[in-house]
């Protein structure tokens, strides 16, 4: 314990926050709980959750990633998007967890005694479909399946309608990455957002940021992708992505950007 920090906002709701920054959403019904992601398993999200619920738990991954899916073998079963279920594969790999426990141990996130052999060992876990439409019944609340397709095809949201809530982890958010090989064209990640934005809800939890989002800054995602000019434009690159990688923001200078797109200019259209 004491690894996740856990943000509260009410006694329905947590995000837990491990220390790279990757965040697991957990929504408590009457009946069930739902995990929402499972970050990169360097401690037992599993135990964690049991701190605060002892709800049967459902648990679903937003996308394919390494850092919201690697913690899933401390769970019996996790739901995913057909669409992601190779990229969740690739992305558990022996090579791409050597590079997590590379990337811990560089910013003190695990020391000498975390168990590297037992984590090398894992995979992508007990991995079941979902798809968009689908509804699980948490006792007094229902959480249904969003796609949210473009930073990854198989992205996914949960919309809670009672709440008027919705979860998309790195579906869009304030810099949100669309250069990756398995991005889908920035149009593609326009024309999401404009159909979920129609959707009945006031505000958002994302992926890597702890805190209440408003639709407002969602449409605010929205018009500034519609804006995205490669001319205007400047190159970003990030250790480990070797991609044609660029961003652009409206922000005053490069170390002010309060929102961007991370876009590859040959995947426009």
């Amino acid at each position: 314990m004491g690894y996740f920090k856990i943000k509260k906002y009410n006694d329905n709701l947590y995000q837990l926050i491990d220390k790279l920054g990757v965040i697991s959403t957990l929504v408590i019904g009457e009946n069930k709980a739902l995990v929402f992601d499972t970050c990169y398993g360097f401690a037992n999200l599993l135990e964690e959750v049991k701190t605060i619920t002892d709800k049967e738990l459902i648990v679903v991954s937003s996308h394919g990633h390494m850092d919201h899916t690697a913690g899933n073998f401390h769970f019996d079963k996790v739901y995913i998007n057909k669409l992601d279920y190779d990229l969740c594969v690739r992305h558990n790999s022996l090579a791409m967890r050597k590079t997590n426990i590379a990337r811990a141990k560089e910013i003190g996130a695990i020391d000498e005694s975390f168990d590297v052999n037992n984590y090398l060992a894992q995979n992508e876990g007990n991995l079941e479909f979902i798809n968009p439409g689908d509804v699980f019944d948490l006792g007094g609340l229902h959480a249904k399946v969003i796609n949210m397709e473009g930073h990854t095809p198989g992205s996914i949201g949960i919309l809670l309608e009672k709440w008027r809530l919705l979860l998309v982890a790195d579906a869009t958010c304030p810099y949100v990455w669309m250069f990756l090989d398995e991005s889908l064209p920035l149009s593609k990640y326009i024309e999401m957002l404009e159909r979920v934005i129609k959707l009945d809800f006031e505000e958002f939890l994302v992926g890597h940021d702890a805190r209440l989002f408003k639709k407002e800054e969602m449409v605010g995602f929205l018009e500034l992708a519609k804006r995205v000019d490669p001319k205007k434009s400047f190159k970003v690159n990030y250790e480990g992505f070797e991609n044609n990688s660029y961003c652009y923001t409206e922000a005053i200078d490069k170390e002010h950007i309060t929102s961007a797109v991370i876009f590859n200019p040959d995947k426009i259209k």
